[in-house]
């Protein structure tokens, strides 16, 4: 499953063959939209429509495990009706500016439990010094409310993108087991890092932009499987998901939203940056 041959037709148009599970292989083209910065090519994908994260200098794949996805317009209006409602937006705001959580000095996450609109405790964290940023999850912090989130993303139509991903990756069934949004508004140069590892391409971190900064600089650096030392950067779009795998090395670009008070937001789940994007670790 998944791209068998990644070749540039010229400056702007990738194509890409794909083979399914029967042994078909279908060929697409796909155009990169190069008015949106950044080194990698970002083409307009349509609701569940998967595309390999490519180097805009020579289409070579920056690993076997990292994707954009398209995501239905209704999951982000979902999610971010559902931040907003519980509370989740403006407490990010608070967390990314004048009242974040204390970092800790042995390099421990930080957390505390705190109590939202809906009457329940979510559970907040802040990562330690290395990551160099003001970047918090908020997360469920027990089964009903997790089952609770899990129907804001049905109501979404998660479920086309959850089909559509385990369709292309040749997957049986998946599972959304860690389920967050994240928020930052300031970050150095962020800490690399894996979220998962040796899974056989079978857990996935899907991060959902749900709301980003007008006029902002790429937000998640990238390094290349092959060469470590190539770094580049990917800009977000409202309406397409990241999606990370085995040992995709990635970690938040630098930025500072600070001086007009805003923030990126993020859904989805395990690490990722923005607010708002939401985050979802993904497991078959």
């Amino acid at each position: 499953e998944g791209p068998t041959n990644i070749t540039r037709v010229d400056e702007t148009r990738v194509n890409i063959c794909t083979q399914n599970r029967t042994g078909m292989e279908t060929c697409r083209v796909y155009e990169d939209d190069a008015t949106i910065a950044g080194d990698f090519v970002t083409p307009d994908l349509q609701p569940g429509e998967m595309f390999p994260i490519v180097w805009r200098s020579d289409a070579k794949r920056v690993t076997d495990y990292a994707f954009q996805i398209g995501v239905p317009p209704e999951l982000t209006a979902a999610l971010l009706n559902y931040a907003d409602e519980l509370g989740v937006t403006e407490s990010l705001r608070e967390l990314t500016g004048s009242r974040p959580l204390s970092l800790n000095a042995d390099g421990r996450y930080s957390y505390k439990f705190q109590r939202l609109n809906d009457g329940r405790d979510w559970y907040v964290q802040r990562p330690p010094t290395k990551w160099r940023s003001n970047m918090h999850w908020i997360s469920p912090a027990d089964e009903a409310t997790h089952e609770e989130y899990l129907r804001v993303l049905a109501a979404g139509n998660f479920d086309a993108v959850l089909d559509a991903i385990g369709t292309r990756l040749g997957l049986e069934g998946l599972a959304a087991y860690h389920l967050t949004f994240i928020g930052v508004s300031h970050s150095e140069k962020g800490f690399m890092h894996r979220d998962t590892h040796h899974t056989g391409g079978s857990v996935y971190n899907v991060i959902i932009p749900l709301m980003l900064e007008e006029n902002a600089t790429p937000e998640l650096a990238m390094s290349d499987w092959d060469d470590e030392s190539r770094v580049g950067v990917l800009k977000y779009k409202v309406g397409t998901a990241a999606m990370m795998g085995d040992d995709a090395m990635h970690g938040t670009e630098a930025c500072d939203y600070r001086a007009a008070s805003g923030m990126r937001l993020g859904g989805g789940g395990g690490g990722g940056d923005g607010v708002r994007p939401a985050s979802c670790m993904l497991s078959t």
